[in-house]
């Protein structure tokens, strides 16, 4: 038995041997496989072959009758006793949050606390009696200190 052989009897066994049950993207392989190889040709004419035997087992049995079965006295209060049980909630498997969430929740955040700091800074001048003040001379202008002039 060749790797196409193999291939074809495990496809056959996972997608049984009708056509139309094939996903579409392995159908046209399958038509190839079918074509190129008499073996496999035989090989899916077989399990065609056993399907059909098996439906028309199966159509056979359920025309002759399916025997009544009804369950045990035991059964029956087994499966009264698990009824009148109380039922918990079921838990759903939580999954976690994707990663852009997270990203999106930090820079509005970030966003807000910078909005609230920069307005919270304009509402209220500093006065004098303000223990905490900022004094500075610094200046963005480099061209004395680039020609020299200052140290």
């Amino acid at each position: 038995m060749n790797t196409s052989q193999t291939l074809l009897a495990r496809a056959i066994r996972h997608y049984g041997a009708q056509f139309g049950a094939w996903p579409l993207l392995l159908r046209p392989l399958l038509g190839l496989v079918i074509l190129c190889s008499r073996r496999s040709r035989q090989q899916w004419q077989a399990a065609q072959r056993e399907a059909q035997t098996a439906n028309g087992d199966l159509l056979q049995a359920y025309a002759d009758g399916m025997p009544e079965l009804s369950p045990s006295d035991t059964l029956q209060r087994r499966l009264q006793a698990i009824a009148a049980r109380p039922q918990l909630r079921s838990t759903k498997a939580v999954t976690p949050m994707p990663f852009w969430r997270i990203s999106l929740a930090s820079a509005m955040a970030s966003a807000l606390l910078g909005l609230v700091l920069g307005a919270g800074g304009m509402l209220d001048e500093f006065s004098d009696s303000d223990s905490l003040y900022l004094e500075s001379a610094m200046n963005y202008e480099v061209s004395n200190w680039l020609a020299g002039d200052i140290q």
